[in-house]
């Protein structure tokens, strides 16, 4: 999973710099331009949130399960659960930032003032998602040695039930 977030995040970021550049020479273009990619960008970046949010919720459950069902060591799951907590975090971080970006736009887009709002906004929405990303990447690297730890140990607990069930009959 950390080379797919890494580049799901690399593809965001090259969105949202090109949301960024049409809205620099928008003289230039349609605003319309401007406004779609910048709509396309915000759902790709809440995509990007939503998914590596959903890989460790879904990972955390199935560790959990694994954990109780094979009787391991249950040292991990507080662990699994500040992994959670802080993804949630990273994700309300962002979401914040794009509901800040999209209502200063809007405000510009239709009335024409708050330029300098809408980019402080959109400069601190890009510095919102790097802080978010590298901190993501690192809860899911993290956290992605500790689904293979269990998930291995799991599946010897597994095959010892198997061949002790095996050697019953």
């Amino acid at each position: 999973m950390p080379r797919v977030f890494v580049c799901l995040v690399i593809g965001n970021l090259i969105v949202l710099a090109a949301t960024a550049a049409l809205g620099i020479v928008r003289e230039r273009v349609q605003a319309d331009v401007h406004v779609t990619l910048a709509v396309f960008s915000l759902l790709v970046s809440c995509f990007v949130q939503v998914a590596a949010f959903m890989y460790v919720n879904v990972t955390a459950r199935a560790m959990t399960q694994a954990i109780h069902l094979g009787k391991l060591d249950t040292s991990l799951l507080p662990g699994v659960r500040r992994t959670k907590r802080s993804m949630v975090h990273a994700l309300a971080m962002v979401v914040l930032g794009v509901v800040a970006v999209t209502a200063t736009g809007a405000v510009h887009w239709q009335s024409g003032d708050f330029l300098v709002w809408h980019w402080a906004a959109a400069g601190a929405l890009f510095l919102l998602h790097l802080a978010a990303f590298f901190r993501e990447y690192s809860l899911i690297v993290e956290h992605s040695a500790q689904v293979s730890q269990v998930m291995s140990t799991y599946a010897e607990y597994a095959d010892r039930r198997r061949a002790e069930s095996a050697a019953k009959k």
